[in-house]
């Protein structure tokens, strides 16, 4: 076994192993705090990520529309969240955890679904091949490529990059 591969597939799995910890820290957080199991969450962010670039594609070459883009992804996803607490989630509340879990994970895989369907034709799946060294850089360790971002989050898993 060559030494690049065995460190690629360390990286990698250190990667993964980090992600699930910022899941975990995060479910974590807002199950102890609020009582609430959101396993949606990510989904949420997802939406999040989408709605920005739908609003900046139709507000085209305005000057500031990243910001504008921004502020309008964030008030359509408080909508929908509120929404599916208002509708949903809050008859969930005086049951037992299970309930919440299985009703979130629900969501994981309906938004998860909804999003790809629209996504898929013509839509930002369409347009996302970047050019993966000019956004994130590839570093060559120990004879293998790798990429920067892989290896910052195994450096600091907490995600707080303010301060790097």
């Amino acid at each position: 076994m060559e030494p690049s591969f065995l460190l690629a597939q360390s990286l990698s799995g250190l990667t993964a192993a980090m992600f699930l910890f910022i899941v975990a820290s995060g479910l974590s957080l807002i199950f102890g705090v609020l009582r609430v199991l959101n396993f949606a969450h990510g989904s949420f962010y997802m939406l999040g990520a989408y709605a920005a670039w739908q609003v900046t594609q139709w507000l085209g070459a305005v000057s500031g529309n990243f910001w504008l883009a921004v502020l309008g992804a964030a008030v359509a996803v408080a909508l929908l969240g509120g929404v599916i607490e208002r509708l949903l989630l809050r008859h969930l509340y005086g049951r037992e955890e299970l309930y919440q879990l299985l009703f979130t994970y629900a969501l994981v895989l309906i938004l998860g679904d909804l999003a790809s369907v629209e996504l898929e034709d013509g839509g930002l799946l369409d347009h996302r091949r970047v050019d993966d060294e000019a956004l994130h850089g590839i570093r060559s360790v120990g004879g293998g490529d790798e990429r920067a971002d892989d290896a910052l989050l195994v450096a600091h898993p907490s995600g707080d990059f303010r301060g790097s």
